[in-house]
This record gives structure tokens, sequence and C-alpha cells, in this order.
């Protein structure tokens, strides 16, 4: 975007002193920081798990840490984790600096990387000349819906995303200066993104980097990839699989990019990049396939990395979805920044400076590769798409940076902010009301709210969110009136039609409200779908019993039991005095034999909760006193 009237409000580094430009980026830098701590770090700790993804990759870092292993953690001692190590190995680091392990350790990797992606954000911006554009798509990544849901959640998808923000950000700069710093972001985010999630980590790059290359070489591809393309019809008519015709497409690309790319691809150094990269990552799945065998190349290389993403009929393949799943999925994840795509779009049609412009189009040059990728896949989920929030971040802090300095060509955007702000202002006061009054008392919530919290999630669960509310009641008044008065500020500022006014106003409503919801809300309502109270529970029923359980049964109760939980396959006897952790279905399945000598102890059953499976606790069924004295005698 161009950059009219910047100097105005921040003034070009070019024309700057370098000094006060340097001093620019690390007040950035400092003001990135303390927003995202405020966005992120709270809520590390005070949510616990309440769905079987976290504490599934959560028990693999137990086993890192309780067990040592560390070329490849187990899932509870004794399951082969579907992804590499790069998340256990960072969890793993952490508990043993911290000295603790718990959820918020678990999940701080995803935090910090989190952080690390918008910095880079921001150093893109910076070297393409426009600091101020670098600041705001940071802000707009970090308070992405999807994003923001990712980077507090224990899971795999921030590390491989740090991986590809890696690549996207030394992809840029490679383009324009090849040095050691750009470089090694484009090679080592390969590596460090299939160390994350396997070889996608390597081929989104290189998908980004072939295109690319491609759109610099003008026309010359359209030759080779006719006949490419003419090759893989062929294969197809005459009825080769699917593998084949994604061995070609492969080849293809390589094939273009040694044709009509070498002089562009040459300053990239890509003979010692990709060797690097090669040999490294082919070392760990070397060590790997060592140490676990066959089942590490069936369960990671092959379902994992091509049965997921063909579809082959002999590995089952989950998160099956149409074609137009991923463009809800996509407009969701950017929430609230979706709201303002009209906007967007029509800003990146008009002219900028020849830098802007670049970064634009390598911008949308990856949003369109990452999104193709994974609209070919068989497998869908939305977090698959967070790869691309980056660079969509690039073009919505663009759009942000030209109505900060084009306040007459955004005319629609005043009214449609003021909607929004009466929106959030009329939730966020009714909110902040509820809640006061709750605090002094009064008898509206038991009459108004319990009933709602008892249709919509039951009795025992309601009764429990309830309870969230009261320890958490003074936390969410607080941020409910700080959120409400961030968007007044909004509705006044886009009345006066002032753009520096309204976009801070417009971040300030959307932090506010973010911290609202993960620092008050969340916290208070994801106790009641936790493990963590009937783990304890468990612990004193069993006291100086075993405590067992069946092959993947509940992964947040085995964190909260400590990890590496005996297990006992069907249809083998627990160990004798035992109590046994099963799931409902699994327990009505039983032969009749075993059901006879088992029983469920009263009390101590798990419900359904969010996506986890109901849960029962036997034991078995204690000998009659008579039995007993004459085994004795």
């Amino acid at each position: 975007m161009a950059e009219d009237g910047q100097a105005a409000a921040t003034p070009a580094p070019a024309e700057a002193p370098r000094g006060s430009g340097r001093i620019r980026v690390a007040a950035s830098v400092a003001v990135l920081v303390l927003i995202w701590a405020a966005l992120q770090v709270s809520a590390l700790w005070r949510i616990p798990f309440h769905s079987k993804g976290e504490p599934r990759e959560a028990v693999a870092v137990q086993d890192f840490v309780v067990a040592d292993r560390y070329v490849l953690p187990l899932r509870n001692g004794y399951e082969m984790p579907r992804k590499p190590p790069m998340f256990y190995w960072l969890g793993g680091i952490a508990a043993l600096a911290s000295g603790r392990l718990d959820e918020g350790i678990t999940r701080l990797p995803s935090a910090v990387q989190s952080l690390g992606g918008a910095i880079l954000v921001l150093g893109v911006g910076v070297a393409a000349g426009q600091p101020w554009t670098g600041f705001l798509s940071a802000l707009v990544l970090l308070t992405s819906f999807e994003w923001m849901r990712s980077a507090v959640s224990a899971r795999i998808d921030m590390t491989l995303a740090f991986g590809t923000t890696a690549s996207f950000a030394g992809l840029y700069l490679a383009r324009r200066h090849a040095g050691l710093l750009a470089l090694s972001l484009l090679y080592g985010g390969m590596i460090w993104g299939t160390f994350a999630k396997g070889p996608i980590g390597i081929i989104l790059p290189t998908l980004c980097l072939g295109a690319i290359l491609s759109i610099d070489s003008g026309t010359r591809w359209i030759a080779p990839l006719l006949a490419t393309s003419l090759v893989a019809v062929l294969a197809y008519a005459a009825g080769a699989p699917t593998t084949v015709l994604a061995l070609v497409a492969g080849v293809a690309v390589c094939l273009i990019l040694a044709f009509v790319a070498l002089d562009e691809l040459r300053p990239l150094r890509p003979v010692i990049g990709y060797g690097t990269v090669l040999v490294v990552t082919a070392a760990w799945y070397a060590l790997a396939t060592y140490s676990a065998g066959d089942e590490f190349f069936r369960t990671q290389v092959l379902a994992e990395n091509f049965g997921r993403f063909l579809g082959t009929s002999d590995i089952e393949v989950g998160h099956r979805h149409g074609p137009g799943y991923l463009v809800g999925a996509v407009l969701a994840g950017l929430l609230p920044w979706t709201l303002f795509l009209p906007g967007v779009v029509g800003a990146s049609r008009t002219s900028d400076a020849a830098p802007a412009a670049a970064l634009r189009t390598h911008a949308l040059v990856w949003i369109v590769v990452v999104f193709a990728f994974f609209s070919l896949s068989s497998s869908k989920r939305s977090v698959y798409l967070l790869p691309l929030y980056p660079a969509a971040s690039v073009i919505i802090g663009s759009w942000l940076n030209s109505l900060w300095t084009r306040r007459d060509e955004q005319w629609w955007f005043w009214p449609w902010a003021q909607c929004i702000a009466l929106f959030v202002a009329t939730v966020g006061g009714a909110i902040a009301t509820a809640f006061a009054l709750h605090i002094a008392g009064l008898p509206i919530w038991p009459a108004v709210v319990d009933p709602i919290l008892v249709a919509a999630a039951g009795t025992a669960t309601a009764g429990a969110i309830a309870n969230g509310f009261d320890v958490f009641a003074m936390s969410i008044t607080c941020g409910a009136i700080i959120a409400t008065i961030a968007a007044v500020g909004l509705y006044v500022s886009a009345g006066m039609r002032h753009p520096g006014a309204t976009v801070t106003s417009l971040l300030a409503t959307v932090i506010a409200l973010q911290i609202l919801v993960q620092g008050a809300i969340l916290p208070a309502v994801t106790p009641a779908s936790s493990r963590e109270v009937f783990a304890a529970r468990l612990q004193e029923l069993a006291g100086i019993r075993p405590i067992t359980v069946v092959p993947m049964f509940d992964y947040a109760l085995a964190f909260y039991l400590g990890g590496a939980v005996p297990v006992y396959d069907s249809p083998d006897e627990p160990p004798p005095g035992a109590i046994t952790v099963l799931t409902r279905d699994d327990w009505r399945t039983r032969s009749p034999r075993f059901r006879a000598d088992h029983e469920i102890v009263p009390g101590f059953a798990a419900p359904k909760q969010g996506n986890q499976v109901p849960l029962v606790t036997i034991q078995r069924v204690a000998a009659p006193a008579s039995d007993a004295s004459e085994a004795e005698n």
C-alpha cells in the first residue's frame, strides 16, 4: 500500500536518522511483547485441559521429561505419536528449565512461537520500508481468532506455523538481498516445520518459492507446465494411482523451477540450503526409525504425511470435508478482521510504491498456494491454514495503514465501525451489569442466568459453570467494562472520522474483548469439562492400589494422573487389586464373565464432556467372607 501521509504519523525510515529508526523498531517490539503478554500469558495457566487434543500432546511432553525419551517421546509411555517431536522438545525443555510440568508449561512453546511469528511479520514490514504496516500487521496476527486460539493451546500447529512464517520472511528478504540471515530463515524454517509436522514443513515453502519465482520469470513457465499437465492427464487416463500423479506433480514443479527460474533461484543457494535441510531432517528420521522400527514408518511417514493427504483406502482419514469448508474456516479464523475484508480487497487494488507492492504480491502468492494445497487434501481442519495467517495479516495491516493515511477513501468504514462498536458496547455493558448485580447479591442471577445454563449444559455442568462464574465474577465485570469503554471510544472516533483514533480504538476493542474471553470467561467455564478433579478423586480412591487404563482411553486423565499410567490390553485381566478406568462403551462390550468378575465403583464416573468420552471406574468384585475363610484354611 502507498504510505501517503505516513510522515505525519510515522516518519519513513529512509527519511529518519538510523538511530531513531532502530529506536522505533525496538519500541514496536516492546509494545508487541506487552500486548502479547496481556493476551496470552495469563490464559496459559488459568484454563485447564478440557478437550482431548491438548493432553494428547502433553502426555508426550511428560514422557520426554519423566522417561528421558528424547528422540521419539511416546504418549503415556507406550503409544506412537503421529507427529515429529519439535513441540515435545520445546515443552520438555520448558518443563526442565522451570522445574514444573503443568498446562501452562506445555502451552508456553505455542505462545512464545506466536510472539516470534508476530515479530517476524514486523521485521518483514521494516525490511520493506513499511515499519508502521509491519507493526499493524503483527497486531492483526496476534488478535486473529485462529492464531490466538492456537497460541494458547498445547498443540503442534503453532510450531509448524512458526517454521513456515520464518520461511515466509526469509524468502521475502532473500529476494531483496540473499544474505545469511535471509537464507537462515528460509531454510531454517523448513527444518523447524519438518520437525514440527513432517515433510509439509519443506513442501509448503517450496511450493510458494516455485510460484513466486515462476511469476518473476514471466511467461516462460507456461510451456513446461502445459507439458507436465499433459503427462499427468495421460497418466490419469491410463489408470495411474493418485500417488503416481502426486509424484508427477512434484517432479513437474522441480523441472519448471530448473527450466525457467535458474537465474532467480541461484542467489538462494538451493543446493547448500536444501542439502542442509535434507541432511538434518533425514538424520532424525533415521534415528526414529532405528528406535521405533516399522511402526514409526507406517504411523508418521505413510499414514500422517501421505495417507491423510491423499485419502488412500487402506488408511483411516478423519476430518473429511468438502471444497467449501476451508473458505468458511479461514473467514472464521480471521475474525474479527473478516468483518473488514471488503475494504481490504478494495485497498489492494490501489497503486503502491514498489516495496509495498512487492510485499503485498509476496503475501498474496503465499496465501493462494497454501490455501490451494490444503484444498486438495482429503483431511481438512481449520487450523491447517494457520501458515497463511502471517501473509493474510500483512494484507490486512497494509489496509489499516492505508485507512490511517487516506481518510477520504474509506467512507463506508465509519458507519460500519460504529455499528460494530454499538454491538460490542451493548454486549459488554450487559455482561458487566449482570455480573455486577451478581456480585451485589441481587436475585437476578438465579432467576435468569441459572435456568439458561441448565438448559444449555445440564444440571451438573451448569453448577460447575456457575461456581466458575462466582470465582471470576470480578475479573469478568472489570474486563467487560474495559471492553465497553474501548467500544465507546471506537464509536466516537468513527463518528468524528478520525483515522488514527479509529484504528487505535478498533485495536483496543479487539484486544480488550480477547483479554476478557481468554483471561476471565474461559477460565470460569472450562473447569466444568476438565478431568482434573476426577483424577484427584481417583487417586484418593486408589490409595496404594495401582490404577490401570485401557489403550487410548483418555489423555487428559493420564496427564492429571502423572502420565505413564499402566495399560492393559483386552481381554487380558487387570493386575490384582487394581482399579481400572475405561470408557463406558468399552465396559458395555466386555464379556459376561469379565463383567461378572468386576463391578463399577459408584460415584467414580466421568460424563461426556466436549469431545471427551464418558468414563467409568471398575474393580474386581470382592470375594464373600465365607469363601475368603475357606481359601485361608
